[in-house]
């Protein structure tokens, strides 16, 4: 997993979720990955107050909920944002249109039955063969 934006981390040794916190003059949004091995978090310094910037690596898909083997292979993601009646969740569908729209530079359209154009297309490469790389025993020793 990657960060979706520049934030500080908020999280405690032992954790499998962080939490990504953006608190500027402007907004205040948190965004929360959970079901990640505490253990690969811990060895990479993940914790409360580290500075990310977008796109620096924060975790690693896993199967972990508490105990080795807790889940299927997935990543729980959620968004709050700060409103003056406290934080709010909301749904994290129109982050993931965004940065697809910012992948292929322009803005994406709706596809459906009455759609008569073709949609854009957005491929991306892998930067480094390790990015194609998974580890089949992740989470399953914690």
């Amino acid at each position: 997993m990657v960060a979706v934006r520049d934030g500080v981390v908020i999280r405690a040794p032992k954790q499998q979720a962080a939490t990504l916190q953006i608190n500027t003059r402007n907004e205040h949004i948190r965004f929360r990955y959970m079901h990640m091995n505490p253990a690969t978090l811990d060895a990479d310094g993940i914790l409360n107050g580290r500075s990310v910037g977008e796109g620096d690596k924060i975790g690693v898909v896993s199967n972990y909920l508490n105990h080795p083997n807790g889940t299927s292979r997935h990543l729980h993601f959620d968004v709050q944002v700060f409103t003056r009646d406290g934080w709010l969740w909301v749904n994290p569908y129109t982050t993931l249109v965004s940065a697809y729209e910012r992948l292929i530079h322009g803005r994406g359209h709706e596809i459906g039955p009455d759609s008569t154009s073709s949609p854009a297309m957005a491929r991306a490469t892998p930067a480094s063969e390790d990015t194609l790389r998974y580890d089949t025993q992740e989470g399953s020793d914690n």
